[in-house]
């Protein structure tokens, strides 16, 4: 079997396709032929296809859109120096100081001594005067080791002290 490639204007006769799907000749009910005649390729089409053209405008307003928002974020200005330093507007960074079952105390997992702890708390708070310390305890830990450590920060003067636990059911 060959390819069939028609001529311009050759009408090509049409298999119709009746209600129990089977193919028929290209006779409809009415006794007429179907027929598909094929479009000359000089002649230009008379509908003009929007669907690219859409796509292109919606791309270009999502781009418009991101541009404009991100450019007002704020105005460039040039801030005068001083000769002092003042404090950081940020959040203070928490410090997590930890006991765990055997006793032994962490700051930032970094593992530490009483003393330790007692130096480095100062150092920072000598930094940032009134930061926050969050206290975890595990549970299986003597009552002794987390009041040591509320002793230091008694001692070291933070007033900002939490003791994380689990939530209850």
């Amino acid at each position: 079997m060959g390819i069939f490639v028609p001529f311009r204007g050759q009408k090509i006769p049409l298999l119709a396709v009746n209600s129990e799907h089977q193919t028929r000749n290209s006779e409809h009910q009415t006794g007429a032929k179907l027929t598909m005649t094929v479009q000359d390729e000089s002649k230009p089409y008379d509908d003009i296809n929007i669907t690219p053209m859409l796509d292109l405008a919606y791309v270009l307003l999502v781009i418009f859109i991101l541009m404009c928002t991100a450019s007002v974020a704020g105005t460039k200005v040039n801030l005068p120096k001083s000769s002092n330093t003042p404090a950081s507007l940020a959040k203070p960074k928490t410090k997590a100081i930890t006991v765990n079952n055997e006793g032994r105390v962490f700051l930032d997992t970094v593992p530490v001594t009483l003393t330790e702890l007692e130096q480095r708390l100062n150092s920072q708070k000598s930094l940032t005067p009134d930061f926050p310390v969050v206290v975890r305890g595990d549970s299986l830990t003597h009552y002794q080791g987390v009041m040591d450590v509320l002793d230091v920060l008694g001692r070291v003067g933070i007033s900002q002290v939490g003791l994380a636990t689990k939530a209850g059911k």
